[in-house]
């Protein structure tokens, strides 16, 4: 719903009285508002803010998900089109994250390479081909996406209240004193839910409103500012290239240190399970490094190198025999 010239027919159920309260409720420098910009692919015309605010306090809703419907990326920044009702550059997770962090006398900057920088973090840029994602759409700024969860729910990530709670005073001023309040519905009505990567059964992404997907965003710009919690990141090429041949002579090393069948299964099984522990080690520092392609060039090597061997120990028997 927007007010002034632009008020649309739903303003008929407000009185003037309180459309102005709002208005100039709206106008507060500390009061942001979400927008969308417009989208050919999908044939979405896109949502126009607020007049009320300007353009210092907007931020678009826009999010980018994965082939799978599954939402796995932060999208910080884009340059809407020119005929796109929304017109901010910044999403409105980074522009409430910036307005936060400007009272601790951090801004936002770039560096030569084009990342963003807030304090001594660097927000790594998604390119083309990053870790997993190969020949991703990589358009505007995007990073990935490193969800946190409370009590083991990413829906509990911030203390929530109802428009219930607000009415009949249940919320006391200190509670949201000093902090980032987002405003939003979770009804299912409101078809506003997104898949994520936590898995609510075996074949089925949990959804998460939109505002709960919002305040995700914001926390993980703030605490990887303020508490250092590591954001998702990926090694060079190189190193990733290092890293799987590693796995590579682990799986010749194998082959040549167990003869036996069931030696091999279980140094081979062993050695996948430390390789699962690892990828899981170094995920929880924020780094994404190769699982699957490791694996494979374990298994692959390891079981070709075996063969080769026996095949090799099978025809000096047969020379064996025939001398």
């Amino acid at each position: 719903m927007t007010f002034g010239q632009k008020c649309s027919p739903y303003c008929t159920l407000i009185s003037k009285s309180d459309r102005d309260s709002l208005a100039t409720r709206l106008r507060d420098r500390n009061f942001f508002a979400i927008c969308k910009a417009s989208d050919r692919a999908k044939n979405h015309p896109g949502t126009a803010p607020p007049p009320e605010v300007g353009p210092a306090r907007l931020g678009f809703s826009d999010v980018i998900q994965d082939s799978d419907g599954v939402l796995r990326r932060h999208l910080l920044a884009m340059k809407p089109a020119p005929t796109s009702p929304c017109t901010t550059p910044y999403a409105l997770s980074a522009q409430l994250a910036f307005h936060y962090l400007e009272r601790s006398g951090i801004s936002a900057k770039y560096n030569a390479r084009g990342d963003l920088v807030l304090g001594d973090v660097v927000f790594q840029r998604l390119r083309s081909r990053m870790g997993g994602y190969q020949q991703v759409d990589a358009w505007g700024y995007q990073v990935l996406l490193n969800y946190r969860s409370y009590r083991h729910s990413p829906l509990e990530i911030a203390p929530t209240v109802t428009l219930s709670d607000l009415l009949r005073g249940a919320v006391k001023p200190e509670e949201v004193k000093d902090r980032i309040v987002l405003i939003g519905v979770t009804a299912q009505s409101a078809h506003d839910y997104i898949p994520t990567p936590y898995s609510a059964q075996p074949g089925f992404y949990q959804e998460m409103p939109g505002v709960i997907v919002q305040a995700q965003m914001v926390s993980q710009i703030v605490s990887a500012v303020k508490d250092g919690r590591p954001l998702i990141s990926v090694w060079y090429i190189w190193g990733e290239v290092l890293w799987i041949w590693g796995w590579s002579a682990v799986g010749v090393a194998i082959a040549f240190a167990c003869r036996s069948g069931l030696y091999l299964i279980l140094a081979g099984g062993s050695a996948l399970g430390v390789l699962w522990g690892l990828c899981l080690v170094f995920f929880s520092h924020g780094y994404w490094v190769p699982f699957v392609p490791s694996a494979l060039v374990l298994v692959g090597t390891g079981s070709t190198v075996t063969v080769y061997l026996a095949l090799q120990e099978g025809r000096l028997f047969s020379s064996t025999a025939e001398a």
